[in-house]
């Protein structure tokens, strides 16, 4: 594994990072130039799994917890490809993450304040002995509300779906009391003799 390094005004930068021939890193910045107002920020841009990876997260410490900002953008990444660096053994995953898009926003430890949308779609996703055609899930979090658009999971002939919403808690450690509103719905086909 090489890299070439850069580090400038608390700023480490590391170019064409490669740890295979799927999983190599065009830029990867590290930027603790503003440690002292304690705030950090890493972004990452290069090929994971095969396919493409865009990711910004910026962390600024509020009392004891982080205000964070993150973004991610991915596409067409192999499960399998990327699965050793998971931990798994090769070929015990498979499929490919289609589309990841998260933008995201709030203090780590206050789900009350997280505001942004996640959007995932895989296809063909499975391990050793079970696989679904595909699966996709679309979350939004505003105002102290977090919203599932759409959860749905297709293995044909069967489609189940799901769609809701919570209030979300003012600390994330607190259990219950917080009212969810969810709905499921599941579509076979009907069989004749």
């Amino acid at each position: 594994m090489t890299a070439a390094t850069v580090y400038k005004n608390r700023n480490l930068i590391l170019r064409s990072l490669r740890l295979d021939q799927d999983n190599q890193f065009e830029t990867i910045n590290l930027d603790t130039s503003k440690i002292g107002d304690q705030k950090l920020q890493l972004e990452a841009k290069g090929e994971i799994g095969g396919g493409r990876v865009l990711s910004r997260i910026e962390l600024a410490a509020k009392g004891q917890s982080f205000e964070t900002a993150a973004q991610l953008q991915a596409n067409n990444v192999s499960l399998g490809k990327l699965g050793p660096y998971l931990g798994q053994a090769p070929g015990r995953i498979a499929g490919e993450l289609r589309e990841a898009k998260i933008d995201w926003r709030g203090k780590l430890d206050a789900p009350k304040t997280w505001n942004g949308t996640v959007r995932a779609a895989l296809e063909k996703v499975g391990e050793e002995g079970w696989s679904l055609d595909q699966a996709i899930v679309e979350i939004e979090a505003a105002n102290g509300r977090a919203t599932i658009r759409n959860a749905r999971i297709d293995q044909t002939p069967t489609i189940f779906s799901s769609r809701g919403r919570r209030c979300c808690r003012q600390r994330s450690q607190s259990l219950g009391g917080h009212r969810a509103i969810f709905s499921f719905r599941s579509t076979r086909p009907i069989l004749r003799n």
